[in-house]
C-alpha cells in the first residue's frame, strides 16, 4: 500500500517518510513521479535521448545503471542519506502545502565529491590535463574550484516565467 499514489492518506506520508526502503525505491527510479511530479521536466531532460546536458548524456550511456537521481543527489558518507532525509522533511511540507516554487533550485551548492566519487579514478578523467594538475585537483577535491564551471548545468529546463534555462 504504501508504493501507490497517496491521495489524502497522511498516516502513509509519514509512515513512508521515515521507511528507508519506500523512499529510495521512489528516488531511484526516475519514473516514480508521484511525490516527486515537481521533477518531472528534470527527469525528461535527463531521459531525453536527444540531450546533451550532463544529466542526459549520463543517463542515455548508461553511466548509472540504475538509480539516477539518488546516486548523483546524494552524497555519500556516515550521514549522506539522513541529511536527504532531514531535508526530506521540508520538502513534503511544501509538495503537500503547494508552497514550493518552480523552478526547483538546489538547496545546497553541488558537491564535487558527487561527481568525484565516479570520476576521480576513471581512466578518461584522469587523462584530461586539467584533472590531473595539482592545483587544479586540490581546487576539485576541497570544492573551491566547481565541476560545473567547466562542464555547465547538469540539466536544462526553461523557467516558464522567464524563459531561461535553470
Amino acid at each position: 500500500m504504501g508504493r501507490g499514489t497517496y491521495d489524502d492518506r497522511p498516516g502513509e506520508i509519514i509512515r513512508d517518510l521515515f521507511d528507508a526502503e519506500s523512499q529510495n525505491h521512489r528516488l531511484a527510479d526516475h519514473r516514480q513521479t508521484e511525490c516527486h511530479h515537481v521533477m518531472q521536466d528534470y527527469a525528461d531532460d535527463m531521459t531525453d535521448p536527444d540531450g546533451t546536458r550532463l544529466a542526459a548524456v549520463h543517463f542515455v550511456n548508461q553511466y548509472i545503471p540504475s538509480n539516477q537521481c539518488y546516486e548523483c543527489h546524494t552524497s555519500y558518507g556516515l550521514f549522506g542519506t539522513v541529511e536527504a532525509k532531514l531535508h526530506g522533511v521540508g520538502e513534503v511540507f511544501r509538495y503537500y502545502s503547494r508552497t514550493y516554487d518552480m523552478p526547483i533550485e538546489m538547496w545546497q551548492p553541488y558537491s564535487n565529491s558527487d561527481c568525484l566519487k565516479c570520476h576521480a579514478d576513471s581512466k578518461k578523467w584522469l587523462s584530461l590535463e586539467a584533472h590531473t594538475d595539482e592545483d587544479m585537483r586540490e581546487q576539485l577535491f576541497e570544492d573551491r574550484t566547481s565541476c560545473m564551471s567547466c562542464h555547465d548545468l547538469a540539466h536544462s529546463v526553461r523557467d516558464a516565467a522567464t524563459g531561461e534555462d535553470s
